[in-house]
């Protein structure tokens, strides 16, 4: 078993709380980061899909669905997408 002294110091040698905190925050910002890029590219893929769907409607005279079955868009972005093409028309 230990005894104080050295139990004090290994906590004052080896922990450094304002390094460690420093490395949790620059991590968890890097995350946060990482993860509003990926949220921004979604985003944007939605956004051209969108114009994609009224290009094909406008030009070619589609459905919205044969559009978006032309495009091979998912069934489960369809819902959003179809609300955007409705505000936007």
């Amino acid at each position: 078993m230990y005894n104080r002294a050295e139990v004090k110091k290994v906590f004052l040698t080896e922990y450094d709380e304002e390094r460690t905190l420093a490395f949790l925050k620059k991590e968890s910002y890097d995350d946060g980061v990482e993860d509003g890029i990926e949220i921004g590219k979604e985003q944007e893929r939605e956004s051209a899909s969108v114009e994609y769907v009224i290009n094909l409607m406008d030009s070619m005279n589609m459905q919205m669905d044969m559009a978006m079955d032309t495009l091979k868009i998912p069934e489960d972005k369809r819902p959003a997408i179809k609300a955007e093409v409705e505000k936007r028309k």
